[in-house]
């Protein structure tokens, strides 16, 4: 397992991922492929975890709190989103 160091962030939040799912179309583009994934590729984006950090200017959320992700508008540009 990687772990990171928490850099400081701005208009965001760092969530630390405690559960992971995977979906039929994670299956399909592991099984058939997928021309728009990048590799390395990290699968799963169905996910759950508790906020590690709350970034300068976030309001209504804080650290230790339960969290879930919705990932169905992502920002193409983020590390994460680079990688899938």
């Amino acid at each position: 397992m990687n772990t990171y160091s928490l850099q400081s962030i701005t208009g965001g939040l760092t969530v630390k991922v405690e559960t992971c799912a995977v979906c039929g179309t994670d299956v399909k583009m592991y099984k058939y492929g997928y021309s728009a994934a990048k590799f390395p590729l990290i699968p799963g984006h169905e996910l759950a975890g508790t906020i590690a950090q709350v970034g300068e200017g976030i309001q209504g959320y804080r650290e230790g709190e339960c969290v879930v992700v919705a990932p169905n508008i992502p920002c193409g540009t983020c590390f994460y989103c680079e990688r899938g």
